[in-house]
């Protein structure tokens, strides 16, 4: 049935439930596109946690640097990455919000 929640919200525009769904269906590059639209913190951490499960880090960078901005985002950012131990891949996404 995902693919016909994604036809569902594509056509009522409702770009975080698309985002998800594009995420269930394994299209994490939509997924990261759909969560540009939407421009929720909730949306990017999902995108984000599912990236990094997936080991898309380059989108999973993507992501980041859209969370990182947000002072109470960091630590748990920073736990995502740690829990798994992608310890050079979150210090490469430090480094690239300083720039």
């Amino acid at each position: 049935l995902w693919e016909s929640a994604k036809l569902l919200y594509a056509a009522i525009s409702n770009h975080q439930k698309l985002a998800i769904t594009l995420v269930h269906l394994r299209d994490y590059q939509a997924a990261v596109d759909c969560a540009k639209r939407a421009n929720s913190l909730r949306v990017w951490a999902d995108v984000h946690t599912a990236c990094l499960e997936t080991s898309e880090y380059s989108l999973a960078q993507v992501c980041g640097l859209h969370l990182i901005v947000h002072a109470e985002e960091v630590e748990p950012l920073v736990y995502n990455y740690e829990s798994r131990g992608l310890y050079s891949q979150c210090i490469g996404l430090l480094e690239s919000s300083l720039g």
